[in-house]
């Protein structure tokens, strides 16, 4: 298993959480529930999840981020399980962004 990071615009959720279902047919309910912004108070800007996937569905995350439904989406991905949360907290910051509390 791949433990990922998926941050897309807000004006994206809707079709994240769709091309979610698409390659995951047992995820159920929203995935996209962290939100982010610049200063982590305020609106939302940003979305994010942080599944764990199998290889294949890892590469298939990375092609849809890349395609241009997705502008302005980022995937990452931990090295191993001990750099699963370093991992998130370097991600959120080479973005400028952090989570928003009690959204």
């Amino acid at each position: 298993m791949v433990q990922v990071l998926i941050v897309v615009p807000w004006n994206l959720q809707t079709a994240a959480e769709a091309a979610v279902a698409g390659l995951d047919p047992t995820s159920v309910g929203p995935t996209f529930t962290i939100n982010l912004n610049a200063t982590g108070t305020g609106s939302p800007t940003y979305v994010a999840c942080q599944p764990n996937v199998r290889e294949s569905t890892w590469e298939q995350i990375q092609q849809l981020a890349a395609s241009p439904a997705f502008s302005g989406s980022s995937v990452f991905a931990a090295a191993d399980a001990a750099d699963h949360l370093p991992m998130i907290a370097r991600s959120l910051a080479s973005l400028g962004l952090v989570q928003i509390e009690g959204v």
